[in-house]
């Protein structure tokens, strides 16, 4: 295709280009620093680091066009980011992109007004089991970090939002009628044109008796009042959580992920540190979306294959998952060459930590995690299955 990328600068021109599309909007993230978009003909494409716990590169226009605008960018963003858009222009693209594979699809769903509470759901809660505190109102939380860590580690293990993740900026919480926090949802990763809703969870005992409906509620109102829009994401066979975002107002729109790098691992690629599992919130009473399982690893390997539970620097609680840089390969080799400051040079240059794994020599970077279920030492680990998009 003719023609070069041209660079959007503004959140206006990006929102110009791509016709105001939510995604799109939401990808773009208000341009803050480190956000790059471009246009092609038709297509757009935005580049953001580290939006939901991803780098991504969302999409929007003719497949064959975006095709060749990610075949331009590819080299300029690197292997990291993750295609993210309509789920047939997705497919559609990387069929064009053979080093690409679509590993997750889920549904994206936006509203710009929030559908009234109809009278048949007003006392619902009071008798829907029995124990709940109808009258339990939803709100933001002030200072309840330690209690929401301790709901998701119950309700939403593998929750992509969690407190202290970059992005997350507060939540929303329901109390019981003795006071302890039964359903959360998160404001996290909102923008100028775009609220987002994540990290929902219900308490297991109480689930069915109208607090995660609450929560969502509420959530989506704030932020809808304040963006003009909102949005989340959810699985696309959770029928349950699609019913009550319907109710609400919000309407299913289908995307998929799909990576540019095409490697997962065990195949001669790179180990990859445990997903998070998910994106976006679920249901109240379900775990976060997943898609198709993308082989993980869990603690580093020391000798033999086996766990290594070694203390080292960076193997204290909540920074002892590794995720090694696909590009740490290549360069371990260059890496273990020339002197001392040569090598730290290079190792900045590449983006790499040269601390060891299991006696193995192998540079890599950390995964900085949150801590949840801080309560028990234990860092949070998400369960199996959940690669998340």
């Amino acid at each position: 295709m003719r023609g070069r990328p041209v660079a959007l600068r503004a959140a206006a021109e990006v929102a110009a280009a791509c016709g105001d599309d939510a995604l799109v909007v939401w990808g773009a993230q208000g341009m803050r620093a480190g956000v790059r978009a471009w246009a092609l003909g038709e297509a757009v494409a935005v580049a953001c680091p580290d939006l939901n716990r991803r780098d991504r590169l969302t999409v929007r226009g003719e497949p064959a066009q975006v095709a060749a605008l990610v075949r331009e960018l590819l080299g300029e963003v690197g292997p990291s980011y993750r295609l993210l858009g309509e789920r047939a222009l997705v497919e559609q693209v990387t069929a064009r992109l053979p080093a690409a594979r679509v590993p997750a699809s889920f549904e994206w769903m936006d509203t710009r007004r929030v559908a009234p509470a109809g009278p048949h759901r007003a006392g619902a809660a009071a008798h829907a089991g029995g124990g709940a505190d109808p009258a339990g109102e939803a709100g933001w939380l002030h200072g309840a970090d330690e209690e929401v860590t301790a709901l998701l580690a119950e309700a939403s293990p593998s929750a992509w939002a969690v407190p202290g993740v970059a992005g997350v900026r507060r939540w929303a919480g329901v109390r019981a009628a003795g006071g302890a926090l039964v359903a959360v949802a998160a404001d996290a990763w909102s923008c100028p044109g775009a609220g987002f809703v994540a990290g929902v969870a219900t308490a297991p005992a109480l689930r069915g008796r109208g607090y995660g409906e609450r929560v969502c509620r509420f959530a989506l109102e704030e932020l809808a009042a304040r963006y003009g829009r909102v949005a989340l994401m959810v699985d696309t066979d959770n029928d349950r959580a699609l019913a009550l975002y319907e109710r609400l107002g919000l309407r299913a729109r289908p995307v998929a992920a799909a990576a540019l790098d095409g490697g997962w691992g065990g195949w001669g690629g790179w180990p990859r540190t445990p997903s998070p599992g998910g994106c976006g919130p679920a249901a109240p009473d379900r775990a976060p979306p997943g898609g198709a399982a993308e082989p993980v690893t869990g603690a580093a390997r020391g000798p033999g294959g086996k766990p290594d539970a070694r203390p080292g620097p960076g193997r204290q609680s909540g920074r002892n998952d590794v995720q090694f840089h696909p590009w740490s390969g290549a360069f371990a080799g260059l890496l273990q060459r020339g002197g001392a400051a040569g090598r730290g040079r290079r190792a900045a240059q590449c983006g790499v930590d040269r601390r060891r794994v299991g006696g193995a020599g192998v540079r890599h970077r950390t995964l900085h995690r949150p801590r949840l279920g801080a309560a028990r030492g234990a860092v949070h680990r998400p369960a199996p299955g959940h690669a998340g998009p």
